[in-house]
């Protein structure tokens, strides 16, 4: 719906890294995007920036 095209097993570790899970096979999109946006050190920018693993 969204053309974000991953493999199933990539979605999961996707999905993680963002601190979400499939919920009714579905991704919860307005929190995945509320995380996304959120430029605060609670935001998934800020962990991908200061995780050197990334």
């Amino acid at each position: 719906k969204f053309d974000l095209h991953l493999k199933r097993e990539h979605l999961g570790l996707f999905l993680s890294r963002c601190g979400l899970k499939l919920k009714k096979g579905c991704v919860q999109y307005l929190n995945f995007l509320r995380t996304f946006q959120d430029r605060s050190s609670d935001g998934i920018t800020h962990k991908i920036i200061s995780n050197p693993k990334h």
